[in-house]
Formats: structure tokens, sequence, C-alpha cells
């Protein structure tokens, strides 16, 4: 079996192929880019997509992570611990 590979003027907008979201979720799952190392922990991620378009950037990928998930709010929670004001 063939992997379809795509270019970055693919996936403009907010619609991706499916199979694209897929290792998306599968590499998040994995590396889960939140916390003071995420700029380090998206790379893997980034990587694993670079195999499908080879011109993606790093930002396209945070934009696509944007889509689903409110990544101030993730910044903040990574950042709160147990017992903290606000942590339930």
């Amino acid at each position: 079996m063939t992997t379809r590979r795509y270019t970055l003027a693919d996936l403009k907008g907010t619609e991706w192929p499916f199979e694209l979201d897929i290792v998306l979720f599968n590499q998040i799952s994995e590396y889960k880019p939140i916390g003071p190392h995420c700029h380090l922990r998206i790379l893997p991620v980034f990587r694993a997509l670079r195999r499908r378009v080879p011109d993606i950037t790093v930002a396209a990928v945070w934009e696509r992570l944007a889509v689903f998930y409110d990544l101030e709010a993730l910044v903040s929670v990574s950042r709160m611990r147990v017992g903290q004001k606000g942590f339930k």
C-alpha cells in the first residue's frame, strides 16, 4: 500500500485529509506537546507529518492543533499543580 503525499497548499483552510488528522492524533497521544518542553515534543509529530507532506511547517502543525484545542488553556492547565486554586 502506498502512502499518498500532499503539499502544504493541500492543507490550506480548516479541512485536512482524514489520514493526516489520524497521524496527528496518534502522534499527539504519544508525545503530548504541552508543558515546558512543548516545542521539543512537537518535533516527532512534525516529522511524522513531514513523511506525507514534505513542505509542512511546524507552524502549520500548531495551527492544525489550534483547530481542535484551546492551546492557551492547555498551557494554563499544564502549569497548574494538584491542590492549586482552579485545579479540579
